[in-house]
């Protein structure tokens, strides 16, 4: 799985060196940065997972870690779009 620097990046490949810095300094982005990379550790412990639950709980994560993946785009817009007015 992605780590959320390299999907903002995809997304915004001009500014790479501007989503780095803002992931380190914003406390918003950085927010979406941890639940994110906790969303997919948990998502890698139930696809290894043997127990009935796992197929319910990969959905779950899954859907979650898109979610979290389309917020951190929507924040980092909203932040380019105000540094720029």
């Amino acid at each position: 799985m992605t780590d959320l620097l390299t999907i903002l990046q995809r997304h915004f490949p001009e500014e790479s060196d501007r989503i780095r810095q803002r992931l380190n300094e914003d406390p918003t982005l950085n927010e979406i940065e941890e639940n994110y990379r906790d969303c997919v550790t948990a998502l890698q412990h139930w696809r290894r997972s043997k127990t009935p639950e796992a197929q319910a709980r990969i959905a779950e994560y899954s859907t979650f870690s898109r979610e979290l993946e389309q917020e951190a785009l929507n924040a980092y817009k909203a932040q380019v779009s105000q540094s720029r007015t």
